[in-house]
């Protein structure tokens, strides 16, 4: 994860051309984007004892908006709320629910850096539908978070573009592309990799909780 990271950061870096797509690039006040991406994701978790488990993947909406301040300057939130399958056709499910609020600066056309709050809270449900009744274990984490992102341009009206932030309590990191279809409006396909760490101890054993999936998008830009 840690090589991945860095790898991810140094393309960051590196990203310096005039792109067409998104992440928003334009600060400017009263500018903004909208991006609505179902993602199929598969939620996983992993004990330190016991392994890994991996629960059926089920496609779910991310939510991104983006505002501009001016002066190099724009708030972002993203809303991330996957819930997997039944786990092989019993009534137990596993839902991810993560809000991040950033402040993003523009270092320069391509590239911004970010810091903000991320809110990650895991579920393991188990329905009983003999008795009607939903039992829920939940567990929350909450941390600042830093991180960049950046794009480039590699086709008439198409970019790659790609993310890296983490902190105390997680790591994500996104990586995508964007077609122009109107001046305004962009398909973007990308792949998203969440990670909470530590969300529950007992004893000698951690267990973090992992989402993870490929989406299908639009942005909207005004």
């Amino acid at each position: 994860m840690k090589k991945l990271l860095l790898s991810t950061f140094i393309l960051l870096i590196l990203l310096c051309s005039v792109a067409v797509a998104s992440p928003l690039t334009d600060y400017s006040q009263g500018r903004g984007a909208i991006d609505l991406t179902e993602r199929n994701t598969k939620i996983s978790i992993k004990d330190s004892v016991l392994g890994t488990s991996d629960f059926p993947p089920k496609y779910n909406l991310d939510t991104t908006f983006t505002f501009g301040l001016g002066n190099k300057l724009a708030v972002q939130y993203r809303y991330f709320n996957p819930k997997s399958q039944n786990y092989y056709s019993s009534s137990h499910y596993l839902q991810l629910k993560v809000s991040q609020l950033n402040v993003l600066y523009q270092l320069e056309q391509n590239i911004s850096a970010f810091i903000g709050f991320t809110d990650g809270t895991f579920s393991s449900v188990y329905e009983v539908p003999a008795y009607n009744q939903t039992v829920s274990y939940s567990y929350n984490r909450q941390c600042m978070n830093v991180g960049l992102l950046g794009q480039t341009q590699i086709a008439p009206k198409t970019n790659l573009w790609g993310s890296v932030n983490g902190g105390k309590s997680f790591t994500e990191y996104n990586i995508g592309v964007g077609y122009q279809i109107k001046p305004n409006l962009e398909f973007n396909v990308d792949y998203r990799n969440f990670k909470i760490k530590k969300y529950f101890s007992y004893g000698a054993q951690n267990v973090d909780a992992f989402g993870k999936g490929l989406g299908f998008g639009l942005t909207y830009k005004y």
